[in-house]
């Protein structure tokens, strides 16, 4: 299951390959290693958005303009 993981604000939080997190967040697998980053208070773990409802809002966005 994948979710969406956001660092606190001014953290630098290391993903399980090393590479840093970007500070508005990515898309993560909810793994231990996320859960213990959120016990420590690094990140904030929210439902990811499903990739349907991010294709569902483009075409939207297009036929308003």
């Amino acid at each position: 299951m994948q979710v969406h993981a956001t660092p606190t604000p001014g953290a630098r939080v290391r993903k399980e390959d090393g590479a840093l997190l970007k500070a508005e967040g990515e898309p993560v697998l909810r793994t231990a290693y996320w859960l213990r980053r959120q016990a420590d208070g690094d990140v904030t773990l929210t439902d990811a958005m499903p990739d349907a409802a991010d294709a569902a809002d483009v075409p939207a966005a297009k036929a308003k303009k």
